[in-house]
Protein backbone atom coordinates (compact mmCIF):
# COMPACT_ATOMS: atom_id res chain seq x y z
CA UNK A 1 0.00 0.00 0.00
CA UNK A 2 2.74 2.25 0.60
CA UNK A 3 4.05 2.74 -2.94
CA UNK A 4 0.08 3.34 -3.72
CA UNK A 5 0.08 6.29 -1.57
CA UNK A 6 3.48 7.46 -2.65
CA UNK A 7 1.78 7.31 -6.20
CA UNK A 8 -1.41 8.82 -5.12
CA UNK A 9 0.71 11.88 -3.47
CA UNK A 10 2.95 12.78 -6.19
CA UNK A 11 -0.02 12.61 -8.72
CA UNK A 12 -2.05 15.59 -6.72
CA UNK A 13 1.71 16.98 -6.24
CA UNK A 14 2.23 17.26 -9.99
CA UNK A 15 -1.66 18.47 -10.43
CA UNK A 16 -1.32 20.93 -8.09
CA UNK A 17 2.11 21.96 -9.76
CA UNK A 18 0.71 21.88 -13.18
CA UNK A 19 -2.56 24.63 -11.97
CA UNK A 20 -0.22 26.48 -10.37
CA UNK A 21 2.28 26.99 -13.56
CA UNK A 22 -0.99 27.77 -15.59
CA UNK A 23 -2.08 30.50 -13.14
CA UNK A 24 1.82 32.11 -13.31
CA UNK A 25 0.96 33.76 -16.19
CA UNK A 26 -2.45 34.51 -15.34
CA UNK A 27 -2.55 38.80 -14.14
CA UNK A 28 -2.00 39.00 -10.36
CA UNK A 29 -4.41 41.22 -8.86
CA UNK A 30 -2.84 42.43 -5.47
CA UNK A 31 -4.67 42.40 -2.31
CA UNK A 32 -4.22 44.87 0.75
CA UNK A 33 -1.39 42.79 2.79
CA UNK A 34 0.00 41.62 0.00
CA UNK A 35 0.62 45.23 -1.55
CA UNK A 36 1.82 46.51 1.69
CA UNK A 37 4.38 43.14 1.92
CA UNK A 38 5.52 43.90 -1.87
CA UNK A 39 5.59 47.48 -1.05
CA UNK A 40 8.22 47.19 1.54
CA UNK A 41 10.03 44.97 -0.13
CA UNK A 42 10.38 47.90 -2.58
CA UNK A 43 11.09 50.17 0.71
CA UNK A 44 14.41 48.22 1.66
CA UNK A 45 15.65 47.26 -1.75
CA UNK A 46 15.44 51.20 -2.87
CA UNK A 47 17.07 52.34 0.58
CA UNK A 48 13.61 54.42 0.76
CA UNK A 49 12.96 56.06 -2.33
CA UNK A 50 10.10 54.17 -3.61
CA UNK A 51 7.16 52.10 -1.81
CA UNK A 52 5.85 52.12 1.54
CA UNK A 53 6.55 51.50 5.11
CA UNK A 54 4.20 49.79 7.63
CA UNK A 55 6.37 49.28 11.34
CA UNK A 56 4.23 46.93 12.54
CA UNK A 57 4.58 44.03 9.71
CA UNK A 58 7.53 41.38 10.40
CA UNK A 59 10.60 41.73 8.02
CA UNK A 60 11.22 38.60 6.05
CA UNK A 61 8.44 38.74 3.72
CA UNK A 62 9.59 41.63 2.76
CA UNK A 63 12.46 40.78 2.06
CA UNK A 64 11.50 37.93 -0.16
CA UNK A 65 9.02 39.97 -2.33
CA UNK A 66 11.82 42.94 -2.18
CA UNK A 67 14.59 40.72 -4.00
CA UNK A 68 12.17 39.48 -6.31
CA UNK A 69 11.28 42.81 -7.60
CA UNK A 70 14.97 43.50 -7.62
CA UNK A 71 15.62 40.36 -10.11
CA UNK A 72 12.80 41.22 -11.95
CA UNK A 73 10.06 43.89 -11.87
CA UNK A 74 7.35 41.44 -12.37
CA UNK A 75 5.01 39.65 -9.90
CA UNK A 76 5.83 36.49 -11.88
CA UNK A 77 9.06 35.65 -9.60
CA UNK A 78 7.03 36.51 -6.50
CA UNK A 79 4.73 33.62 -7.68
CA UNK A 80 7.51 31.10 -8.09
CA UNK A 81 8.81 31.84 -4.80
CA UNK A 82 5.90 31.31 -2.79
CA UNK A 83 4.65 28.42 -5.00
CA UNK A 84 8.07 27.10 -4.20
CA UNK A 85 7.42 27.89 -0.08
CA UNK A 86 3.58 26.07 -0.50
CA UNK A 87 5.74 22.75 -1.81
CA UNK A 88 7.96 23.48 1.54
CA UNK A 89 5.13 23.63 3.70
CA UNK A 90 4.14 19.98 2.46
CA UNK A 91 7.05 18.74 2.30
CA UNK A 92 7.38 19.29 6.34
CA UNK A 93 4.45 17.83 6.90
CA UNK A 94 4.50 14.86 5.19
CA UNK A 95 8.59 14.60 6.92
CA UNK A 96 6.89 15.23 10.20
CA UNK A 97 3.98 12.61 9.87
CA UNK A 98 6.73 9.97 8.38
CA UNK A 99 9.12 11.18 11.66
CA UNK A 100 6.11 10.21 13.99
CA UNK A 101 4.21 7.76 12.02
CA UNK A 102 5.37 5.94 9.93
CA UNK A 103 6.02 6.85 5.37
CA UNK A 104 2.16 6.33 5.07
CA UNK A 105 0.62 8.62 7.37
CA UNK A 106 3.22 11.13 6.20
CA UNK A 107 1.94 10.46 2.74
CA UNK A 108 -1.53 10.79 3.62
CA UNK A 109 -1.05 14.22 5.86
CA UNK A 110 0.56 15.46 2.78
CA UNK A 111 -2.34 14.61 0.76
CA UNK A 112 -4.84 15.97 3.40
CA UNK A 113 -2.61 19.31 2.89
CA UNK A 114 -2.95 19.28 -1.14
CA UNK A 115 -6.55 18.64 -0.70
CA UNK A 116 -7.43 21.81 1.34
CA UNK A 117 -8.97 24.15 -0.81
CA UNK A 118 -8.16 27.56 1.74
CA UNK A 119 -4.28 25.98 1.35
CA UNK A 120 -4.66 25.67 -2.64
CA UNK A 121 -6.19 29.58 -2.73
CA UNK A 122 -3.49 31.41 -0.34
CA UNK A 123 -0.71 29.45 -1.93
CA UNK A 124 -1.51 31.89 -5.07
CA UNK A 125 -1.14 35.16 -1.68
CA UNK A 126 2.33 36.79 -1.36
CA UNK A 127 1.13 36.48 2.21
CA UNK A 128 2.93 35.33 6.14
CA UNK A 129 0.54 32.44 6.87
CA UNK A 130 2.01 29.70 4.84
CA UNK A 131 5.65 31.17 4.81
CA UNK A 132 5.37 31.18 8.50
CA UNK A 133 4.38 27.89 9.05
CA UNK A 134 6.41 26.72 6.55
CA UNK A 135 9.41 28.03 9.24
CA UNK A 136 7.60 26.78 11.90
CA UNK A 137 6.92 22.94 10.46
CA UNK A 138 10.44 23.22 9.55
CA UNK A 139 11.56 24.18 13.21
CA UNK A 140 9.57 21.11 14.40
CA UNK A 141 11.12 18.66 12.06
CA UNK A 142 14.78 19.85 12.99
CA UNK A 143 14.20 19.64 16.88
CA UNK A 144 12.81 15.64 15.89
CA UNK A 145 16.01 15.42 14.11
CA UNK A 146 17.79 16.94 16.70
CA UNK A 147 19.46 19.59 14.49
CA UNK A 148 19.00 22.64 17.00
CA UNK A 149 20.91 25.26 15.73
CA UNK A 150 18.98 24.82 12.55
CA UNK A 151 15.59 24.39 14.50
CA UNK A 152 16.68 27.48 16.22
CA UNK A 153 17.03 29.63 12.95
CA UNK A 154 13.60 28.39 11.79
CA UNK A 155 11.98 29.27 14.69
CA UNK A 156 13.08 32.64 14.41
CA UNK A 157 12.44 32.81 10.44
CA UNK A 158 8.95 31.95 11.31
CA UNK A 159 8.71 34.80 14.28
CA UNK A 160 9.82 37.10 11.75
CA UNK A 161 7.22 36.53 9.13
CA UNK A 162 4.71 36.25 11.32
CA UNK A 163 5.41 37.81 15.24
CA UNK A 164 2.62 35.40 16.89
CA UNK A 165 5.32 32.58 16.40
CA UNK A 166 7.02 33.85 19.28
CA UNK A 167 4.61 30.96 20.04
CA UNK A 168 6.46 28.57 18.86
CA UNK A 169 9.63 29.25 19.84
CA UNK A 170 8.72 29.32 23.62
CA UNK A 171 7.38 25.67 23.61
CA UNK A 172 10.42 24.41 21.35
CA UNK A 173 12.62 26.19 24.22
CA UNK A 174 10.74 24.71 27.11
CA UNK A 175 10.34 21.66 25.65
CA UNK A 176 13.94 21.16 25.11
CA UNK A 177 14.25 22.06 28.69
CA UNK A 178 12.24 19.91 30.25
CA UNK A 179 12.33 16.78 28.09
CA UNK A 180 15.80 16.24 28.21
CA UNK A 181 18.19 14.80 30.75
CA UNK A 182 21.75 14.33 29.32
CA UNK A 183 23.45 17.37 27.38
CA UNK A 184 20.63 20.09 28.04
CA UNK A 185 22.37 22.96 28.39
CA UNK A 186 24.06 22.18 25.48
CA UNK A 187 21.15 21.42 23.81
CA UNK A 188 19.63 25.00 24.42
CA UNK A 189 22.78 26.62 24.00
CA UNK A 190 22.77 25.42 20.03
CA UNK A 191 18.54 26.17 19.63
CA UNK A 192 19.06 29.49 21.07
CA UNK A 193 22.59 29.79 18.97
CA UNK A 194 20.27 29.33 16.23
CA UNK A 195 17.86 32.11 17.27
CA UNK A 196 19.84 34.87 18.04
CA UNK A 197 21.74 34.69 14.57
CA UNK A 198 18.87 36.29 12.97
CA UNK A 199 17.18 37.61 15.98
CA UNK A 200 20.01 39.79 17.06
CA UNK A 201 20.43 41.92 13.25
CA UNK A 202 16.45 42.18 13.13
CA UNK A 203 16.99 44.09 16.88
CA UNK A 204 19.96 46.39 15.92
CA UNK A 205 17.69 46.93 12.55
CA UNK A 206 14.93 47.90 14.11
CA UNK A 207 17.07 50.28 16.89
CA UNK A 208 18.45 52.01 13.82
CA UNK A 209 15.04 52.31 11.82
CA UNK A 210 13.11 53.65 14.96
CA UNK A 211 15.88 55.16 16.87
CA UNK A 212 13.40 58.15 18.63
CA UNK A 213 12.45 56.04 21.40
CA UNK A 214 14.62 54.48 24.20
CA UNK A 215 16.86 51.53 22.93
CA UNK A 216 14.85 48.37 24.39
CA UNK A 217 11.94 49.96 22.86
CA UNK A 218 13.21 50.62 19.61
CA UNK A 219 14.17 46.95 19.55
CA UNK A 220 10.98 45.62 19.42
CA UNK A 221 8.89 48.80 18.52
CA UNK A 222 7.13 46.79 15.47
CA UNK A 223 6.66 44.01 17.91
CA UNK A 224 4.55 46.39 20.31
CA UNK A 225 3.03 48.37 17.34
CA UNK A 226 1.59 44.75 16.04
CA UNK A 227 0.34 43.58 19.38
CA UNK A 228 -3.41 45.78 19.73
CA UNK A 229 -3.94 44.07 15.62
CA UNK A 230 -4.70 40.80 17.23
CA UNK A 231 -7.82 42.25 18.83
CA UNK A 232 -8.82 44.57 15.96
CA UNK A 233 -12.29 45.67 16.81
CA UNK A 234 -13.13 46.15 13.00
CA UNK A 235 -11.45 42.76 11.80
CA UNK A 236 -13.01 39.46 10.92
CA UNK A 237 -14.23 37.67 14.11
CA UNK A 238 -16.13 34.69 15.13
CA UNK A 239 -16.99 32.65 18.20
CA UNK A 240 -14.54 30.30 19.99
CA UNK A 241 -15.51 27.41 17.71
CA UNK A 242 -15.08 29.85 14.83
CA UNK A 243 -11.60 27.42 13.61
CA UNK A 244 -12.92 24.17 14.93
CA UNK A 245 -16.10 24.87 12.75
CA UNK A 246 -14.05 26.64 9.42
CA UNK A 247 -11.67 23.75 9.15
CA UNK A 248 -13.54 20.77 9.05
CA UNK A 249 -15.79 22.62 7.13
CA UNK A 250 -13.10 23.38 4.57
CA UNK A 251 -12.16 20.12 4.32
CA UNK A 252 -14.02 17.56 5.85
CA UNK A 253 -11.25 14.91 6.40
CA UNK A 254 -10.24 17.14 9.45
CA UNK A 255 -13.41 15.62 11.43
CA UNK A 256 -10.67 12.44 12.12
CA UNK A 257 -8.46 14.22 14.41
CA UNK A 258 -9.59 13.64 17.20
CA UNK A 259 -9.95 9.85 16.69
CA UNK A 260 -6.12 9.57 15.32
CA UNK A 261 -5.12 11.06 18.82
CA UNK A 262 -7.10 8.78 20.09
CA UNK A 263 -6.33 5.64 18.39
CA UNK A 264 -2.07 7.02 18.94
CA UNK A 265 -2.87 7.07 22.73
CA UNK A 266 -4.12 3.43 23.07
CA UNK A 267 -1.90 1.69 21.15
CA UNK A 268 0.17 -0.53 23.22
CA UNK A 269 3.31 -1.30 21.37
CA UNK A 270 4.70 2.97 20.59
CA UNK A 271 7.84 3.69 21.41
CA UNK A 272 8.93 5.87 23.77
CA UNK A 273 10.22 8.81 21.24
CA UNK A 274 7.15 8.65 19.27
CA UNK A 275 5.03 9.10 22.16
CA UNK A 276 7.17 12.23 23.33
CA UNK A 277 7.00 13.12 19.32
CA UNK A 278 3.60 12.99 18.95
CA UNK A 279 2.87 14.93 22.35
CA UNK A 280 5.00 17.59 21.26
CA UNK A 281 3.03 18.41 18.18
CA UNK A 282 -0.19 18.05 19.61
CA UNK A 283 1.01 20.58 22.60
CA UNK A 284 2.10 23.29 19.72
CA UNK A 285 -1.51 22.37 17.58
CA UNK A 286 -3.60 22.77 20.66
CA UNK A 287 -1.56 26.17 21.62
CA UNK A 288 -1.89 27.59 18.49
CA UNK A 289 -5.56 26.51 18.02
CA UNK A 290 -6.63 27.95 21.68
CA UNK A 291 -4.32 31.45 20.92
CA UNK A 292 -6.07 31.92 17.42
CA UNK A 293 -9.69 30.87 18.85
CA UNK A 294 -9.70 33.87 21.32
CA UNK A 295 -8.34 36.82 19.74
CA UNK A 296 -10.67 38.70 17.80
CA UNK A 297 -9.11 38.71 15.10
CA UNK A 298 -10.23 35.38 13.15
CA UNK A 299 -9.59 34.32 9.74
CA UNK A 300 -9.22 30.85 8.40
CA UNK A 301 -5.96 31.69 6.60
CA UNK A 302 -3.76 31.78 9.92
CA UNK A 303 -4.72 28.55 10.77
CA UNK A 304 -2.13 27.51 8.67
CA UNK A 305 -0.11 28.11 11.82
CA UNK A 306 -0.92 24.56 12.94
CA UNK A 307 -3.02 22.85 9.91
CA UNK A 308 -0.25 20.90 8.76
CA UNK A 309 -0.02 19.60 12.41
CA UNK A 310 -3.95 18.85 12.30
CA UNK A 311 -3.11 17.45 8.88
CA UNK A 312 -0.59 14.63 10.53
CA UNK A 313 -3.37 13.53 13.64
CA UNK A 314 -5.75 13.38 11.05
CA UNK A 315 -4.18 10.87 8.86
CA UNK A 316 -2.92 8.82 11.83
CA UNK A 317 -7.14 8.36 12.16
CA UNK A 318 -7.46 7.78 8.15
CA UNK A 319 -4.39 5.56 8.16
CA UNK A 320 -5.97 3.21 11.35
CA UNK A 321 -9.55 2.94 9.71
CA UNK A 322 -8.31 1.17 6.32
CA UNK A 323 -6.31 -0.68 7.97
CA UNK A 324 -7.43 -1.50 11.69
CA UNK A 325 -10.75 -1.96 13.28
CA UNK A 326 -11.00 -1.05 17.05
CA UNK A 327 -14.93 -1.87 16.53
CA UNK A 328 -16.48 -4.79 16.17
CA UNK A 329 -15.62 -7.11 13.04
CA UNK A 330 -19.25 -7.05 11.66
CA UNK A 331 -19.00 -3.39 11.58
CA UNK A 332 -15.55 -3.01 9.46
CA UNK A 333 -16.98 -3.17 5.86
CA UNK A 334 -19.48 -0.49 7.15
CA UNK A 335 -16.70 1.64 8.68
CA UNK A 336 -14.89 1.38 5.36
CA UNK A 337 -17.78 2.65 3.25
CA UNK A 338 -18.70 5.67 5.44
CA UNK A 339 -14.84 6.67 5.55
CA UNK A 340 -14.61 6.03 1.10
CA UNK A 341 -17.75 8.52 0.68
CA UNK A 342 -16.87 10.89 3.16
CA UNK A 343 -13.54 10.90 1.19
CA UNK A 344 -15.31 10.73 -1.78
CA UNK A 345 -17.32 13.98 -0.18
CA UNK A 346 -14.26 15.81 0.77
CA UNK A 347 -13.02 15.36 -2.59
CA UNK A 348 -16.40 16.54 -4.50
CA UNK A 349 -16.39 19.53 -2.33
CA UNK A 350 -13.01 20.14 -3.00
CA UNK A 351 -13.14 20.92 -6.60
CA UNK A 352 -16.08 22.79 -6.22
CA UNK A 353 -14.32 25.13 -4.40
CA UNK A 354 -11.12 24.78 -6.71
CA UNK A 355 -13.02 25.95 -9.85
CA UNK A 356 -14.10 28.79 -7.96
CA UNK A 357 -10.83 29.86 -6.30
CA UNK A 358 -9.22 28.88 -10.50
CA UNK A 359 -11.71 31.51 -11.77
CA UNK A 360 -10.68 34.21 -9.20
CA UNK A 361 -7.14 34.28 -10.42
CA UNK A 362 -7.32 33.72 -14.02
CA UNK A 363 -7.84 37.19 -15.52
CA UNK A 364 -7.36 37.77 -19.06
CA UNK A 365 -6.59 40.77 -18.51
CA UNK A 366 -6.13 43.11 -16.02
CA UNK A 367 -9.43 44.65 -14.68
CA UNK A 368 -10.19 48.72 -14.42
CA UNK A 369 -9.37 49.38 -11.11
CA UNK A 370 -5.44 47.98 -11.54
CA UNK A 371 -5.24 49.97 -14.84
CA UNK A 372 -7.06 53.44 -14.59
CA UNK A 373 -6.20 53.48 -10.10
CA UNK A 374 -4.01 51.10 -8.50
CA UNK A 375 -1.60 52.47 -12.00
CA UNK A 376 -2.51 55.86 -11.50
CA UNK A 377 0.78 57.25 -11.10
CA UNK A 378 2.96 54.73 -13.03
CA UNK A 379 5.70 56.53 -14.83
CA UNK A 380 5.79 59.29 -12.29
CA UNK A 381 8.27 59.90 -9.12
CA UNK A 382 5.78 61.35 -6.92
CA UNK A 383 5.27 61.13 -3.02
CA UNK A 384 1.56 60.64 -2.14
CA UNK A 385 -0.20 60.13 1.06
CA UNK A 386 -2.71 57.09 0.99
CA UNK A 387 -5.44 55.26 2.51
CA UNK A 388 -4.80 52.43 0.72
CA UNK A 389 -1.74 50.71 -0.04
CA UNK A 390 -2.24 48.51 -2.83
CA UNK A 391 -0.79 51.00 -5.92
CA UNK A 392 2.54 50.65 -3.71
CA UNK A 393 2.89 47.38 -5.36
CA UNK A 394 2.09 48.72 -8.88
CA UNK A 395 4.00 52.00 -8.86
CA UNK A 396 7.38 52.84 -8.69
CA UNK A 397 6.76 55.81 -6.34
CA UNK A 398 6.86 56.54 -2.47
CA UNK A 399 3.83 56.59 -0.53
CA UNK A 400 2.97 57.19 2.81
CA UNK A 401 -0.05 55.50 5.12
CA UNK A 402 -2.81 57.34 7.30
CA UNK A 403 -4.90 54.48 7.71
CA UNK A 404 -2.63 53.17 10.79
CA UNK A 405 -4.66 55.28 13.81
CA UNK A 406 -5.53 58.68 14.82
CA UNK A 407 -2.17 60.27 14.94
CA UNK A 408 -1.71 59.45 11.27
CA UNK A 409 -4.71 61.42 10.49
CA UNK A 410 -3.11 64.16 10.64
CA UNK A 411 -0.63 63.50 8.13
CA UNK A 412 -3.43 65.16 5.90
CA UNK A 413 -2.58 68.75 7.36
CA UNK A 414 -1.10 71.36 5.00
CA UNK A 415 2.05 71.82 7.19
CA UNK A 416 2.36 67.90 7.34
CA UNK A 417 2.11 67.21 3.86
CA UNK A 418 4.12 70.14 3.05
CA UNK A 419 6.76 68.56 5.51
CA UNK A 420 7.12 65.50 3.60
CA UNK A 421 6.64 66.94 0.40
CA UNK A 422 3.67 65.20 -0.29
CA UNK A 423 2.03 65.59 -4.04
CA UNK A 424 -1.32 63.81 -3.79
CA UNK A 425 -3.32 62.42 -1.80
CA UNK A 426 -5.60 58.79 -2.14
CA UNK A 427 -8.52 58.52 -0.28
CA UNK A 428 -11.02 55.62 -0.08
CA UNK A 429 -13.98 55.49 2.49
CA UNK A 430 -13.08 51.46 2.98
CA UNK A 431 -9.92 51.87 4.17
CA UNK A 432 -11.48 53.73 7.62
CA UNK A 433 -14.19 52.97 10.22
CA UNK A 434 -15.18 53.58 14.18
CA UNK A 435 -16.71 51.39 16.39
CA UNK A 436 -19.95 52.25 17.43
CA UNK A 437 -20.36 54.80 19.80
CA UNK A 438 -17.00 56.13 19.67
CA UNK A 439 -17.54 59.58 19.14
CA UNK A 440 -13.40 60.82 19.20
CA UNK A 441 -13.33 58.45 15.94
CA UNK A 442 -16.02 59.40 14.25
CA UNK A 443 -15.17 63.33 15.18
CA UNK A 444 -11.18 63.03 14.02
CA UNK A 445 -12.51 61.25 10.76
CA UNK A 446 -14.99 63.94 9.95
CA UNK A 447 -11.89 66.64 10.41
CA UNK A 448 -9.83 64.84 8.51
CA UNK A 449 -12.52 64.60 5.13
CA UNK A 450 -13.08 68.14 5.88
CA UNK A 451 -9.49 68.78 5.19
CA UNK A 452 -8.99 66.58 2.27
CA UNK A 453 -11.93 67.98 0.59
CA UNK A 454 -10.20 71.33 0.39
CA UNK A 455 -7.28 70.23 -1.89
CA UNK A 456 -8.15 69.50 -5.73
CA UNK A 457 -10.22 66.39 -6.71
CA UNK A 458 -8.59 65.16 -9.51
CA UNK A 459 -10.07 61.42 -9.91
CA UNK A 460 -13.39 59.77 -8.61
CA UNK A 461 -14.63 56.13 -9.96
CA UNK A 462 -16.49 53.24 -8.14
CA UNK A 463 -15.36 49.59 -7.79
CA UNK A 464 -17.02 47.02 -7.09
CA UNK A 465 -19.14 49.29 -4.78
CA UNK A 466 -16.58 51.24 -3.55
CA UNK A 467 -15.66 54.56 -4.30
CA UNK A 468 -11.91 55.56 -4.95
CA UNK A 469 -10.51 59.36 -5.04
CA UNK A 470 -7.27 61.14 -5.81
CA UNK A 471 -6.35 64.50 -4.44
CA UNK A 472 -4.01 67.38 -5.70
CA UNK A 473 -2.49 69.23 -2.98
CA UNK A 474 -2.90 73.01 -3.73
Amino acid sequence: MKKYAKKLFLSLLVIFIIIKIYLLFKPHVLIWDEAVYYGMGKYLFSNGAIGIWELLRPIILPIILGFSWKIFDSFIIAKILMLCVSIGYIYFTYKIGNEIFGEEVGYFSAMIILLTPIFFLYSGYFLTGILSGFFLLGSIYFILKEKYVIAGIFSTLAFLSRFPHGIGYILLFSWIFFTNNKSKWKKLFKYSLGVMLLLIPFFVFNIFMYNGQNIIVSAIYPILKAMPHQNNPLAPTGNLAYYLIETIKNNFLFGFSLFGAIVFLKEKKRKKEKTKSFILISLILSTYFFYFSIIDNKQLRFSFAFLGLLAIITAKGIHFCFYNNIFRNKYKKYISIALILLILLSGFMYLLKIKKYVSWGRYIEEPGIVTEFYKYFKGTNNTILTSDPVPAGYTENLYLSYYLGEEDLKKVEIHELKSNNIEYIIYTPRSFGCVQNDDKCLSDFKNMKQTINEYNLIFNETYYGEKYYIYKVN
